[in-house]
């Protein structure tokens, strides 16, 4: 994005230090270094890693983009039509502007979400599993 009055905001500098927050978590225990030193102690890692339910829709995000148009141009240019990078901006808050996605849900509503839409997320393989009732 480029930086100038208008959307130098409160709301996009939150947007920001958000998105940023849960990138570096998510790659601090993709890393193997840091999963063997924190193995046995799950209160640091709990604290330091990224909630399971922001991780799949971070995942989820990803997906629902592949099947917009939009998403698809935003996603092979590694940028938003905001100016946001992706996949950085889907690790934020906010809805789409394109309404590829919803905003970021607590995790009560996200494991409803999942279940009234028939899916299941896979975190190891990254991929999105959907079922038929």
């Amino acid at each position: 994005m480029n930086i100038s009055k208008e959307n130098l905001t409160f709301h996009n500098i939150k947007r920001f230090l958000t998105a940023y927050k849960r990138k570096f978590q998510i790659w601090l225990f993709s890393t193997k270094i840091v999963t063997k030193l924190f193995k046995d102690n799950d209160s640091i890692k709990e604290f330091l890693d990224a909630p399971k339910h922001i991780k799949e829709q971070f995942i989820w995000r990803l997906e629902q983009m592949k099947q917009s148009k939009q998403g698809q141009i935003c996603l092979a240019k590694g940028e938003c039509v905001c100016g946001c990078s992706v996949p950085d901006l889907q690790l934020a808050n906010d809805a789409c502007e394109h309404n590829c996605y919803p905003e970021m849900m607590d995790e009560k509503k996200w494991n409803t979400f999942k279940i009234q839409n028939h899916f299941q997320v896979d975190l190891v393989r990254q991929i999105i599993y959907k079922y038929i009732v």
